[in-house]
């Protein structure tokens, strides 16, 4: 199995982070760097730090082009590394995340991938193509105190399922710990600190178990 916090803030780039802030917020509102020279543009680094913080919590996420190829370089990062924890075995990767990015990825991979299921009833964010897709509700947010508890049951359903992975490749952040340690994986890797895929390929040349479909 594989786990990815794709939107934790300390891992988002700053120009990715820019182009989000640009879907998201009124044009009169909306930064375009993070160097001072700019200084009409010029968010300071404190304030996009909390942008990205927003990022992790935001229903309606819209991804652009920047967004989505830092996902896939992670997402292929991940999986490749889960894997290779057991290699030449090619067994099926149970893809759990934050993002609803694993359709897509499960879309493209040449890898056996099988992304979380989704719900209508989750929040819904838009990729770069229009499309939108359910990604799953945040337990911990605030804003989603007193919702139906049913809305979280793919939360658990992550966590059973990890728990009881052959190996996991896990973004070394709680959700993905905890599964280690109560259930019984027998190997594991942290892919945030593991480069099994060549950071500056991409889907568009086909390396990596990724396929350009």
């Amino acid at each position: 199995a594989a786990q990815v916090r794709a939107k934790h803030p300390q891992i988002i780039p700053d120009d990715v982070a820019l182009e989000w802030i640009h879907h998201q917020a009124p044009a009169a509102q909306q930064p375009q760097s993070s160097s001072p020279t700019d200084s009409d543009k010029y968010i300071h680094p404190y304030e996009l730090t909390q942008q990205k913080k927003k990022m992790d919590m935001t229903e309606k996420f819209v991804y652009g082009e920047k967004m989505k190829s830092f996902l896939v370089r992670l997402y292929s990062n991940a999986v490749a590394c889960a894997d290779g924890l057991t290699p030449g075995r090619h067994l099926p990767i149970y893809l759990a995340s934050d993002t609803s990015f694993g359709e897509y990825m499960q879309n493209i991979s040449t890898l056996p991938i099988r992304a979380s299921s989704s719900s209508s009833s989750f929040s819904t964010s838009t990729w770069g193509n229009g499309t939108t897709h359910a990604d799953p509700l945040h337990i911990d947010a605030d804003a989603n105190q007193g919702r139906d508890p049913s809305l979280f049951y793919q939360a658990f359903v992550d966590v059973y399922i990890m728990a009881n992975a052959t190996c996991l490749s896990y973004s070394g952040m709680g959700f993905g710990f905890f599964p280690i340690r109560m259930g019984e994986v027998n190997c594991s890797l942290t892919h945030a600190n593991t480069v099994c895929v060549d950071p500056l390929r991409t889907v568009e040349n086909g390396t990596s178990g990724v396929s350009d479909k």
